[in-house]
C-alpha cells in the first residue's frame, strides 16, 4: 500500500521540512482510530499503524521519531509523543500499557505483573469478541489488557476458550496485535471456537477484570499483588487438588485453571477464611512427620526461591511463616521464607523431651494422660507450646516420691505416710504416670513446719530432729509434723541447713508430754483370743452384737491406732457366759469330749453357726455339776493384770533413748 501519511496542520497545508520529511512536533494524523476500554497501548499503535496504511508498527513509530520497544514498555516520554500525534490524552494511553518497572516486572494500572503472568509474547484473543468488533469496522479489533494475563483464560462474554495466535514472522513485532492478528486469521476458523467447558466458573477471570480496572474486590488476597495473588492460588490449588507432591510444571493448562478456581472458592473474602485454605492444606498432610515444607508442596517450591526481603511478598511471606511456627514443630533458630521466632511454638515428642530434659516416654505418657488427641501420638506427634508449655515446665521440675522424701531428709516409708495423709499432695497423679511432686509443695510444706522454729546457731545436746523424735516418741511422721506446725511446742528450732526435716529440733520430754495420751485400758484383739480361747469371726459377733466393747486407739507404746476390748465389758461378759474352750481347759480334756456331753444334757450354745466358737450361758454349765472357776490360771493372771491397768490412768514414762538422727551436733 502506498498511502502517504498526512499529518493535519492548523491551516490545513500539509507543512514539509526542507529534506522533505514531516515534523511531528505540533503535528496530529489526520487518520487515528478510537481508545476503547482496557485496550492494551501496543494494540492501539498497531491499530493507528494499519489505520494510516502502513505494515509494521516499527514503520509509524520510526516515521515520526519514536522508539517502537519504548511504546511497548511504556515509556512516559514516548507516551507523551503519541498522545501529541494523535490527539489522544496521555493518561488514557498510558492507563492500560505495559510499563516495564524492574527486570522482568511490569505494571498495568497500578497493577504489578511478572513476566510469568504476563505473557506479552503470546497474543492471545477471543474469536468471538474480534468477530464482534470487525463488525463494526476494519480496524475495531483491539486487545484486551486481561488477555495477556496467563490466568485469564476463558471470555466472560461469550464463554469461548481463548486462542493463542500464531508466533510472528520476522520482521512482524510480537508485540504488533493487529499485524499478528491479520497475518494468520486463525481466529476466522469456526473450529477455533471452542466453548469453555460446562460449569466452569468465571471467577477468576472477572477478578482480574476488576482489579485491572482499578476496582477493590474486598478479599484478602486484594493486599497482594496481583501477580503474587494469581501465583499462591495456582500453587495452592495444586495442593489441594493433586496433593503435597503436585508439580506445577507437570500440570496442563485446563489442570491449572481447576486449581485457581478451587483455590480462589477456598480463599474466601476475610482472613480468616484464609487460615482456613492453610490449615485445610496443612490437615491433608499425607506425611508421617509433620513437615511444612512438605505439606504445602508447590506453595513452598515457589517461595523458597523468591526474594525473602521483596516487600511485594512481604505480607504472604510474613502470614506463612507465622502459620508455620504456630502449626509446625520448628526449631526457634530456623528461618522459615527467611522469617525466624526467638520461640518455638510448635514442638514434636522429642525435642520437647530435649528442651524440657524429660524422658521421651515419660513426656509421651504425660501428654497422653492430658487428652492429647491420640491421631497425634506416636511417630508424627506435634502439639501447642502455647497449650502444653507451662504444664509440661511444671511436670519436668517434679521430683519422684524417692526424690522428694530425699528432699525432705525422710525415708520412703514415711514420705508414704505424708502422701497417705494429705500432707503433701501430688502435682501431677495422672493415669499410667506415678505420682511426682513440684519442689515448691515440697518448700511450702516445710516452711509450715518450721513456722514456728527458731533459727539458732547451735542446737541444744538433748534435742532431737524430727525423724528421731518420730522413733523416741513412737510417734507417726504426720501427727508429729501437726503438733510440730501447730506451734504447741516451745523448745522448737532450727539450724541453717537444708536437710529438710532433719533440720528442726525440738525437746523429746516436751513433745512427749505435747502428745494426745487416752488413759483408756483395755485388750487387744490378740490377747482376747488367747484370753477366751476363741476365734478372730467370734470376736468380731461378740463386739458386733454388743456384748464387748471395742474403742480405736493409740497405744502409748508405738502410737499406733489399735482396738481395744474395754475391761468394764469383758469382766461383765465372763461372769454371764463361758466358751467351750475355757470349759475344756478347767477339766483338762479335748473340747469335743465336753461338747458331746453338753449336748448328751440338752445344753445348745447361743453360738451355733460353725465359724463362730461356742458359748454357753454360765448358769446353765453350773446347773450341770461342772466345777467352773472365772478361768484357768492364764486368765486369772490377765485379768488381775487389767485390773492393775486399769487403776492406772496416767502417762507413762518416755523410755531414754539415745540420738536416733544418725548424725552428730
Amino acid at each position: 500500500m502506498n498511502t502517504q501519511l498526512k499529518p493535519a496542520s492548523h491551516d490545513g497545508v500539509h507543512s514539509q521540512s526542507p529534506t522533505g520529511t514531516i515534523k511531528p512536533s505540533s503535528r496530529i494524523l489526520a487518520l487515528t482510530v478510537p481508545l476503547y476500554d482496557r485496550e492494551t497501548l501496543q494494540s492501539y499503535v498497531s491499530r493507528l499503524t494499519k489505520r494510516n496504511g502502513l505494515e509494521y508498527a516499527q514503520d509509524l513509530c520510526r516515521f515520526f521519531d519514536m522508539r517502537w520497544i519504548s511504546l511497548v514498555n511504556g515509556d512516559p516520554a514516548s507516551i507523551d509523543a503519541l498522545s501529541d500525534l494523535c490527539g489522544v490524552d496521555a493518561k488514557r494511553l498510558g492507563k492500560f500499557a505495559v510499563r516495564l518497572d524492574s527486570h522482568h516486572i511490569y505494571r498495568v494500572n497500578g497493577q504489578v505483573l511478572s513476566s510469568e503472568i504476563a505473557k506479552r509474547y503470546d497474543q492471545r484473543v477471543c474469536p468471538a469478541c474480534i468477530a464482534a468488533d470487525l463488525s463494526n469496522g476494519k480496524h475495531r479489533a483491539y486487545g484486551r489488557a486481561e488477555w495477556q494475563l496467563s490466568s485469564f483464560r476463558v471470555c466472560p462474554v461469550h464463554k469461548l476458550n481463548l486462542i493463542t495466535l500464531p508466533r510472528a514472522a520476522y520482521p512482524r513485532s510480537p508485540y504488533d496485535f493487529s499485524g499478528r492478528l491479520f497475518d494468520h486469521r486463525v481466529w476466522c476458523d469456526p473450529k477455533s471456537h471452542c466453548e469453555a467447558k460446562e460449569g466452569a466458573s468465571l471467577e477468576i477471570e472477572n477478578y482480574i477484570i476488576q482489579r485491572l480496572e482499578g476496582a477493590v474486590p474486598n478479599r484478602w488476597i486484594d493486599q497482594l499483588d496481583l501477580d503474587v495473588a494469581l501465583k499462591f492460588l495456582r500453587a495452592a490449588g495444586a495442593v489441594l487438588e493433586h496433593g503435597s507432591d503436585a508439580r506445577l510444571s507437570k500440570l496442563g493448562d485446563d489442570e491449572l485453571a481447576i486449581c485457581e478456581e478451587v483455590a480462589f472458592d477456598a480463599a474466601g473474602r476475610s482472613a480468616t477464611d484464609f487460615y482456613d485454605l492453610l490449615e485445610e492444606i496443612a490437615l491433608r498432610s499425607e506425611t508421617d512427620r509433620r513437615n511444612f515444607h512438605k505439606d504445602f508442596g508447590a506453595i513452598s517450591a515457589w517461595l523458597s526461591r523468591v526474594d525473602h526481603r521483596s516487600p511485594r511478598l512481604a505480607v504472604l511471606l510474613d502470614t506463612l511463616s507465622a502459620f508455620a511456627f504456630a502449626h509446625y514443630p520448628i526449631p526457634a533458630d530456623k528461618a522459615v521464607f527467611g522469617r525466624k521466632r526467638t520461640t518455638r511454638k510448635i514442638h514434636r515428642l522429642s525435642s520437647a523431651a530435649r528442651e524440657f530434659s524429660v524422658d521421651s516416654p515419660r513426656l509421651k505418657r504425660f501428654l497422653r494422660a492430658n487428652d492429647l488427641p491420640q491421631d497425634s501420638i506416636g511417630k508424627g506427634m506435634v502439639f501447642p507450646i502455647d497449650r502444653y508449655g507451662s504444664e509440661i515446665q511444671r511436670f519436668a521440675e517434679c521430683l519422684s516420691a524417692k526424690e522428694a522424701a530425699a528432699r525432705l531428709g525422710i525415708g520412703y516409708d514415711a514420705f508414704k505416710r505424708l502422701h497417705r495423709s494429705k500432707k503433701l499432695r501430688p502435682q501431677f497423679e495422672l493415669p499410667g504416670i506415678a505420682p511426682c511432686y513440684h519442689p515448691s509443695d515440697i518448700l511450702e510444706l516445710l516452711n509450715q513446719t518450721k513456722r514456728h522454729a527458731k533459727i539458732v546457731s547451735g542446737i541444744s545436746s538433748n534435742y532431737e530432729d524430727l525423724l528421731a523424735l518420730c522413733i523416741r516418741t513412737k510417734c507417726p511422721i504426720e501427727e508429729l509434723q501437726a503438733l510440730v506446725a501447730s506451734g504447741k511446742i516451745q523448745s522448737l528450732c532450727s539450724d541453717a541447713s537444708d536437710r529438710g526435716f532433719r533440720s528442726i529440733f525440738a525437746d523429746p520430754e516436751e513433745v512427749w508430754e505435747a502428745l494426745p495420751f487416752d488413759p483408756w485400758t483395755g485388750i487387744t484383739k490378740t490377747e482376747l483370743k488367747a484370753l477366751l480361747r476363741i476365734n478372730d469371726s467370734t470376736v468380731k459377733l461378740l463386739v458386733e452384737e454388743g456384748f464387748l466393747e471395742m474403742k480405736t486407739i493409740k497405744r502409748s507404746r508405738h502410737r499406733r491406732a489399735i482396738g481395744m476390748v474395754g475391761i468394764g465389758s469383758l469382766k461383765q461378759f465372763v461372769q454371764g457366759y463361758v466358751t467351750l474352750g475355757l470349759i475344756a481347759a478347767d477339766e483338762g480334756v479335748q473340747g469335743q469330749a465336753i461338747y458331746a456331753k453338753l449336748r448328751g444334757l440338752d445344753l445348745i450354745p447361743f453360738t451355733q453357726s460353725p465359724k463362730y466358737s461356742l458359748i454357753y450361758h454360765r448358769s446353765d454349765i453350773a446347773d450341770c455339776g461342772f466345777r467352773i472357776r472365772s478361768g484357768n490360771q492364764q486368765f486369772e493372771a490377765m485379768m488381775t493384770r487389767l485390773d492393775n491397768e486399769l487403776r492406772t490412768t496416767s502417762r507413762p514414762q518416755l523410755l531414754t533413748q539415745p540420738n536416733l538422727s544418725g548424725e552428730r551436733r
